[in-house]
């Protein structure tokens, strides 16, 4: 139980994880690539990666990387839908002018309920996209505990 729980950690984890490959706007990709996410979700794909067999981590490697793509645009589209053009402009800015210093906590969408509740939905998502994909290539021993 005890490994149960923390392969369900990395899950949350990688939950918490973005990428950069969106095709939304602009402004959302610099954003995505400045937070390092992507290197985030590289970290706990290699972290995940010890707990699927051998002979599977190939697929698993091709269908995590499926999963986050789907999930980056997904968010991409989520700030696009909750910033208004001005705001992605004022990012932009921001980035620029404060570099290491930047902040995206001091800039919130208009709608903060609603960019949290779809924020949330798409967690969930991935999460449980995620849990699938570690029950189908995961190495059964590793769940008996």
């Amino acid at each position: 139980m005890k490994k149960f729980l923390s392969i369900l950690m990395l899950v949350f984890v990688a939950q918490l994880g973005l990428a950069q490959n969106t095709n939304t706007h602009p402004t959302v990709a610099k954003l995505i690539e400045k937070q390092g996410l992507r290197e985030q979700l590289a970290e706990t794909k290699t972290g995940l990666n010890d707990l699927i067999l051998e002979d599977k981590k190939e697929d698993f490697s091709k269908k995590y990387d499926e999963i986050v793509n789907t999930f980056v645009d997904k968010f991409g589209k989520i700030i696009t839908k909750h910033f208004t053009e001005e705001q992605l402009q004022n990012i932009e800015k921001d980035m620029t002018e404060k570099g290491e210093a930047f902040n995206i906590g001091e800039h919130l969408p208009n709608d903060v309920d609603k960019f949290q509740e779809d924020l949330t939905i798409l967690q969930t998502e991935i999460g449980m996209e995620l849990q699938d994909l570690i029950m189908e290539y995961g190495n059964p021993d590793l769940f008996q505990e």
